[in-house]
């Protein structure tokens, strides 16, 4: 195997208008959106939708990466395509914190001109081809990863069980978190209570689109359990529903 080399660095630089082409953006902060001039007044509806559950929406990453994931995986790093995914995926990470929302129409002309099939290893089982893999990634992941994770994720299971008492004992709360939380609630308590409910309906529904990914993914691709003894893939997937402080 040959040994690693850094990209160019051209492959990191945007061109020009890259942005302007690509995305909208909203350049409000929260606090205008959700306060008054002065801050100390907070509408919380406004607050939630807003500074949290816009963040909470699926978006367009998780599509870019995959098809970043085909086009390379077909074509190579360096097609033109695979870098302009490559750039948009960059900048959808922050997308919400930065106010960036694509444009629908440049987004769509993207994923029609892809027909590329998804890789190997992520077929499931019973579609992947039978002859021998010779692609890196599918030598990777369907060989030398499961080899290492299990070997992993068992030594994990151990010390997870010894350090924190196993799978029904709660992981205690941040110190700084619970003090601002607390300090806030002392200020202002009508706010944060009404923050707090907000927070648990959205909590909720968070819980069934999260349990209901869990099980699409359990029955299309066997590859995503991440324990080989899956004792704690339940366990680590489930928010203690009291940290909502």
């Amino acid at each position: 195997m040959a040994p690693f080399k850094s990209a160019d660095e051209a492959f990191a630089q945007e061109p020009a208008n890259f942005l302007e082409t690509y995305f909208e953006q909203d350049k409000r902060p929260v606090s205008k959106i959700a306060g008054n001039a002065d801050g100390m007044t907070i509408d919380t509806d406004a607050f939630i939708e807003h500074g949290i559950q816009l963040s909470l929406l699926e978006s367009e990453l998780g599509i870019c990466t995959d098809r970043h994931r085909d086009v390379v995986y077909n074509r190579g790093y360096s097609n033109s395509e695979a870098i302009t995914l490559a750039r948009l995926a960059s900048r959808l990470v922050d997308a919400p914190k930065q106010g960036f929302q694509i444009k629908l129409d440049k987004w769509n002309e993207i994923l029609s001109r892809l027909k590329v099939p998804p890789p190997e290893y992520v077929q499931p089982k019973g579609a992947r081809r039978m002859a021998p893999l010779t692609n890196v990634m599918d030598v990777l992941v369907l060989g030398v990863i499961p080899a290492f994770r299990d070997e992993v994720m068992i030594s994990f299971n151990k010390s997870f069980t010894s350090k924190v008492g196993g799978e029904t004992r709660s992981i205690p709360l941040d110190e700084d978190i619970e003090a601002f939380y607390m300090a806030a609630m002392r200020v202002y308590p009508e706010a944060v209570e009404g923050m707090r409910n907000a927070l648990l309906l959205l909590y909720e529904e968070w819980v069934n689109v999260f349990s209901r990914n869990q099980r699409e993914q359990a029955l299309n691709k066997d590859y995503t359990t991440c324990s080989p003894k899956k004792g704690l893939s339940r366990s680590a997937s489930r928010i203690d529903r009291s940290s909502l402080v």
